[in-house]
């Protein structure tokens, strides 16, 4: 397994979650009352972070470079969803903690499989030079 490819499945989902906000941006607050600075912050957030990935793509010593912190970031959006989730439930609809779940499940993949395809590559680039 390379670590370009679910770093690839990563950046595809962030992209197209980006563009998802700013296509339903609306209906999505109806659901998930957050104000719309924050949506907007959120969707411009997931672009430049989709860009990142797809630069890791193309580049392997990038992703060597940055894979941590981006299985990093991924369990810190796990985190901070999943607490804003708790404390502001009052303010989602059904449908609302049903996208947060939604999107922290692929997320909570994505990161697993960032991690397993990092751990395999370390372990291949370390018996490769002993």
């Amino acid at each position: 397994m390379i670590i370009q490819t679910p770093i690839a499945a990563n950046a595809l989902f962030s992209g197209l979650s980006a563009a998802f906000i700013a296509w339903q941006g609306i209906w999505l607050a109806t659901h998930i009352g957050m104000p719309q600075w924050l949506w907007a912050l959120v969707m411009w957030g997931l672009a430049a972070f989709s860009l990142q990935l797809a630069a890791m793509v193309v580049n392997a010593r990038l992703a060597q470079l940055l894979i941590k912190s981006v299985i990093m970031a991924d369990a810190l959006w796990l985190v901070v969803a999943s607490l804003a989730l708790m404390w502001f439930q009052g303010a989602l609809s059904v449908m609302g903690i049903i996208i947060v779940l939604s999107v922290n499940a692929v997320v909570g993949a994505l990161a697993v499989w960032q991690f397993l395809a990092w751990k395999q590559t370390s372990k291949m680039m370390g018996e490769g030079g002993a």
